[in-house]
């Protein structure tokens, strides 16, 4: 048993030297492949922690050989970082519970110089799970270390710098989520910090009306093409003025493929309220510019346009456009004899600064226009000429108001000296002739002057109207009622003055067109062929006694008051002549007149002498009949004295004959104006009518009435009626008295007419029947056919 026992034990002993052998041949082996690597390897017991070994490279990177290991097993702590110690000892910890750790720490070598390690350790257990070793590695990682910190202190430098940058910087994965921002990025998006926004889509942060364009621009970087995109964005604090843009890059890996984005965001929201406002600027400085009279251009030095104001368009009628394309369309529109003189003076305005000058430019339409222009040569800072400013201004009124008064004046110089030929003339046939020289002298092609006798047209002068022109004024002048309404109230709207423009008058005047329209004539504006202006030749009571007719001036303007004004002195000084010629005519006429009806007075005053004797039965009754006819005559004297010896009315005559008893008279009828040469022959048939009517009829009586009644018969006659009632029984007489005789007489030799009568037991009644030839009614009735003639 013993001796079986010993066998035992040195079986058992063999297994265990056999095993150790070969671990130590398996860690030799070990030893021998590790020990020319390059990473520093130690193996320490694992149950007692005593070093077994350490590679050579160990002993060179932490300068401790095995042996000072052995002695002082806390060696390789003391070479440890004074500031890392605490970090191994618990690394040493978790090696004993856990069986590994992984560190990365520092040593201090000999010479004071500081390496960065990595430290990895784990056990190494038995077959039976047994701890047998640790073992560990340490790598010098002070070279790659001090890369990384350069490159965190890069970066933290970089991350610093882009801090500041007021531009926003993120960098996005392939589907627009942020992955990092910088503070610009970040906080623009409402975050307090980098890590807010990381995974959040940029989409987020959009204004939903501009999501689809940043989609699409996320879209196209993805693809690799840099994308710039302007957006809304909408969050908190956001307003409909913001204005982003993006500028988004493609980021490639190493494989060439897209792997990030990078989203660089600017707020353009200044930029954009600055274009707005420049915008605004010009627009309205184009709205001042464009409503101004005046022509502003800007010029560069080498004379093309940059600039000019619609004005131009509206004075030169010319566009803009062609102006700033083409300069030469500018000079080709100044008059020919101004060019020359316009060329020389812009060619000295950079020395001298700026330039005023007038000149006469001519339309598209073939108008010329007169124009006054200032220019000024804007410098830079370098006295250099950068560009040219300039206003031109349309002074065509101001030049024709000069030309207008040159004319003027001119005019009115020919109408003084025409004055004294006026005045020297003897008759108004030569009195219209120098009228009609001197008007057409002041400004005017074709004149006619008339004269007016009782409104018909009785002297004509013409000045410039060829034959044909005479033949229409001849058929289409108006009639002697037209020219009545002309000169009133009618006429009232076409007045300027003391004269009268009317419109397309030379075709209307005959027709009652021309007061049709409700339009009056404008005061200003080109004259049109058919419009005519009359000047009145009054005498010194106000009555037209002829007037002025003028047409086409020589200026082709539509006169005003002021230049109507000399025509309207120099008519007024023409119609006194007029009224002057007139009146020695007049009263050389009345004095043969008046020869004349004195001996026709005598003569009737003879005759009723000598029919009063014939009838009269005794000298009493001759007296009475003779003075009664004799202060009928008078009355009718009387009354063609106060109408001048023109005739007289029906009405206003039968009253004055019948006035000792007009309360039994009636009378009837429409306005009837007889003729002088008519009046004595139908006053005393009047008179014989009403003293029969006295003596016997019915103004015998106080109940007795005569009513006298007259209208028109026809086209040419009269109807007078005489009926009696109220009076005596009436019974015809056996012969006709003298009385009657003398009334038919009147009424049919001397007014040319017939009559009948009528003794009615009722009272007496007489029809008379006058020649239209005899009479003249006024208003509607019927008018003396040779008068209508010489209207």
């Amino acid at each position: 048993m013993a001796v079986l026992g010993a066998l035992v034990v040195l079986l058992v002993w063999l297994c265990f030297w056999i095993a150790r052998r070969r671990r130590e041949h398996a860690l030799d082996e070990f030893r021998r492949v590790i020990s020319p690597s390059s990473h520093a390897f130690w193996i320490a017991d694992g149950e007692t922690e005593r070093d077994l070994w350490v590679s050579p490279a160990y002993e060179s990177l932490w300068e401790i050989t095995l042996d000072e290991l052995l002695e002082n097993r806390n060696l390789w702590a003391e070479r440890v970082h004074p500031d890392d110690r605490s970090s191994m000892q618990d690394a040493a910890k978790e090696l004993r519970s856990d069986g590994q750790y992984d560190r990365i720490f520092r040593i201090v070598r000999r010479d004071g110089e500081v390496r960065w390690l990595h430290n990895t350790a784990w056990e190494v257990c038995g077959e039976r799970g047994q701890r047998r070793y640790f073992v560990g590695t340490c790598q010098d990682i002070t070279d790659s270390w001090n890369m990384r910190a350069e490159l965190v202190d890069s970066e933290s430098r970089y991350r610093r710098v882009l801090d500041k940058v007021p531009i926003g910087i993120a960098e996005l994965d392939r589907e627009g989520r942020f992955l990092t921002a910088n503070r610009a990025g970040y906080q623009r998006c409402g975050e307090g910090s980098a890590e807010g926004l990381v995974g959040v889509e940029f989409l987020a942060f959009v204004d939903s009306a501009h999501l689809e364009r940043i989609r699409a621009a996320l879209a196209g970087a993805t693809e690799g093409v840099p994308q710039t995109v302007e957006f809304r964005q909408s969050r908190a604090g956001a307003t409909a003025a913001s204005r982003y843009r993006a500028r988004i890059i493609p980021i490639r890996d190493e494989t060439g493929d897209v792997g990030r984005l990078l989203a660089i965001t600017e707020d353009v929201t200044a930029e954009r309220q600055a274009e707005s406002d420049l915008v605004q600027s010009e627009r309205r400085f184009g709205m001042v510019a464009d409503n101004i009279s005046q022509v502003f251009w800007l010029d560069l030095p080498n004379g093309e346009t940059i600039y000019a104001n619609h004005a131009y368009e509206r004075i030169w009628g010319r566009s803009v456009a062609e102006l700033c394309s083409d300069r030469s369309s500018w000079i080709s529109s100044v008059h020919p004899e101004d060019r020359t003189h316009i060329l020389e003076r812009m060619s000295h305005l950079e020395s001298a600064g700026h330039h005023e000058y007038e000149y006469r430019i001519l339309r598209p339409d073939g108008e010329f226009r007169w124009i006054s222009e200032r220019a000024v040569a804007v410098r830079d800072d370098n006295g250099e000429v950068e560009f040219i400013a300039g206003t031109s201004t349309d002074i065509t009124p101001r030049k024709q108001a000069e030309e207008g008064r040159e004319a003027a004046r001119r005019n009115l110089a020919h109408l003084l000296q025409t004055a004294d030929l006026v005045l020297a003339a003897t008759n108004e046939a030569e009195a219209i002739e120098h009228i009609a020289d001197g008007v057409c002298g002041a400004g005017w092609r074709r004149v006619t002057v008339s004269l007016f006798e009782d409104w018909k047209a009785t002297v004509v002068a013409t000045r410039g109207m060829d034959p044909d022109a005479v033949a229409h004024f001849e058929q289409n002048r108006p009639d002697r009622s037209r020219r009545m309404e002309m000169y009133g109230k009618p006429f009232e709207r076409f007045r300027i003055s003391r004269s009268y423009l009317v419109p397309e008058a030379w075709d209307l005047l005959h027709t009652d067109r021309m007061f049709a329209s409700d339009e009056s004539l404008p005061l200003v504006g080109d004259w049109q062929p058919t419009d005519l202006a009359y000047v009145p030749l009054r005498r010194p009571g106000g009555e037209v006694v002829g007037a002025i007719s003028i047409n086409d001036p020589v200026d082709g303007r539509r006169p005003d008051a002021d230049t109507l004004r000399h025509l309207e002195f120099f008519a007024d000084l023409a119609g006194r002549v007029i009224e002057g010629i007139r009146g020695e005519a007049r009263q050389a006429r009345l004095m043969r007149e008046l020869d004349h009806r004195v001996r026709n007075n005598l003569g009737v005053v003879l005759a009723l002498s000598q029919m009063t004797r014939q009838t009269a039965a005794s000298m009493d009754e001759f007296a009475r009949a003779f003075e009664g006819r004799i202060h009928t005559l008078a009355r009718t004297h009387e009354t063609l004295a106060q109408a001048d010896w023109k005739g007289t009315d029906l009405e206003h005559l039968l009253k004055a004959i019948m006035a000792p008893h007009i309360a039994q008279v009636r009378l009837e009828g429409e306005p009837v104006v007889f003729a002088a040469k008519a009046i004595s022959p139908l006053c005393m048939a009047i008179h014989e009518l009403t003293t029969n009517a006295v003596k016997h009829g019915a103004l015998s009586v106080a109940t007795g009435e005569v009513l006298v009644h007259w209208h028109p018969d026809g086209d040419r006659t009269i109807e007078l009626e005489w009926i009696e009632r109220g009076g005596p029984t009436v019974t015809e007489p056996r012969q006709l008295g003298q009385g009657s005789g003398l009334i038919r007489g009147f009424i049919e030799h001397d007014l040319g007419g017939d009559c009948e009568t009528s003794y009615d037991p009722s009272g007496f009644y007489l029809r008379a029947r006058l020649p239209v030839e005899r009479v003249d009614v006024a208003g509607n009735g019927v008018r003396d056919r040779q008068t209508v003639e010489e209207g």
